[in-house]
């Protein structure tokens, strides 16, 4: 009648996933892609070194420029009012 299974483990369920949509010749294309990109990022390894700097210089600058501009700002608000505070 009733039986008693004391080690029994269950077993995984199992999903049947079938993708909706499926084209071959993108998946051709997209793999293509990657192994170009593979290659070209090997051979343009220089370039990106070098124009990573020249754009981590530009933003130096700019931050730079605009933290002179903030300061320049803040002088001349703490002028008018000490100018302000003592007349």
């Amino acid at each position: 009648m009733l039986k008693v299974k004391f080690f029994h483990l269950p077993k995984p369920k199992r999903f049947k996933y079938t993708p909706r949509y499926f084209d071959p010749k993108k998946e051709e294309r997209d793999r293509l892609k990657a192994e170009n990109k593979l290659s070209n990022s090997q051979a343009t390894s220089q370039q990106s070194i070098q124009g990573a700097f020249t754009q981590r210089l530009a933003a130096r600058r700019k931050t730079r420029k605009s933290s002179n501009i903030r300061l320049l700002i803040l002088i001349a608000i703490f002028a008018i009012i000490g100018w302000w505070l003592f007349t």
